[in-house]
């Protein structure tokens, strides 16, 4: 049932409001011999409260804050405290995600955001320079290493270039478009889980 979404007053609603933040000067039509000069009073509103609502989840020395419920919890609290923390601000660039997650709550009613597990690998290369037969073995001994390149030096030196495949798990914050997020009018719950 979330499917008429597209044709319903919400989904006029929010491309109206984009519309007036862009500063559409087609939104209310052109009439001739009016002015089309258009001002941009609805962006200057939001981008004006957009700053006070950032400092109201920033302001603090953490962003989230996990509360012990008994004696035996306090330093476990506080662990999963830094965690959050540091998985927002440094894993993540917070506070532009949450100006966008903000400013979509102000355009178009409503603000989604989701956090999932990112299990993307990146690739590093190393170069070892004048190494034993035994230096070399006890490198290759690492399973997640591939050799690239390989060479003698003048020296009887081995020369190698290895790639090594390291995993960058990871939660990651996305901001998702207010029009991709359907959500079923009998739904009642804040969360969508």
């Amino acid at each position: 049932s979330s499917l008429g979404y597209l044709n319903g007053d919400l989904a006029a609603d929010r491309a109206t409001s984009l519309r007036a933040y862009l500063s559409d000067p087609t939104l209310y039509g052109v009439i001739d011999g009016r002015s089309s000069v258009t001002t941009s009073d609805v962006a200057d509103a939001i981008e004006g409260i957009l700053p006070g609502l950032v400092r109201v989840f920033t302001s603090g020395d953490d962003i989230a804050e996990f509360q012990a419920v008994g004696p035996e919890d306090e330093e476990q609290a506080k662990q999963e405290t830094n965690f959050i923390n540091y998985v927002l601000t440094q894993q993540n660039r917070f506070l532009p995600f949450l100006q966008t997650w903000l400013r979509d709550g102000l355009i178009s009613k409503v603000g989604y955001a989701k956090a999932i597990w990112d299990d993307s690998e990146r690739v590093d290369e190393e170069t070892y320079q004048g190494l034993s037969p035994d230096e070399m073995a006890y490198i290759l001994q690492d399973s997640e290493i591939e050799v690239t390149e390989q060479s003698l030096d003048e020296m009887g030196g081995i020369n190698i270039k290895v790639k090594r495949k390291v995993g960058t798990g990871q939660v990651k914050l996305y901001n998702c478009p207010p029009e991709e997020v359907l959500v079923n009018p009998d739904h009642t719950e804040v969360s969508l889980t």
